[in-house]
């Protein structure tokens, strides 16, 4: 669900918020043989987020509430907890357990 609408029939080319599943954007940063090491990339998320805000959008990153509660499924815990406190990712109930 990442996307992000403009409506150009407006002159002012509204864009619309976008929102985004974080951890398919960052597609697990590192690959390693073994998958139990697999971490989020936080400073992928950070970098997508800031690319759809830079442009003037509103954006937010959803992700599985297993990334607030296991600190080391992410590969920066502090900096996902800050974009949380920005109010940048909702975690949400996931489908999956990482």
């Amino acid at each position: 669900m990442s996307s992000v609408f403009c409506d150009t029939v407006l002159p002012e080319h509204l864009c619309h918020k976008t929102g985004s599943e974080a951890q398919h954007i960052t597609i697990w940063s590192h690959v390693r043989p073994d998958e139990e090491n697999k971490k989020l990339s936080v400073r992928g998320v950070t970098i997508a987020l800031w690319y759809f805000i830079s442009r003037g959008h509103q954006a937010q990153a959803l992700m599985p509430f297993c990334f607030k509660t296991y600190p080391n499924k992410s590969d920066n815990w502090n900096e996902l907890m800050a974009l949380f406190r920005l109010n940048l990712i909702e975690f949400t109930p996931g489908q999956h357990t990482f």
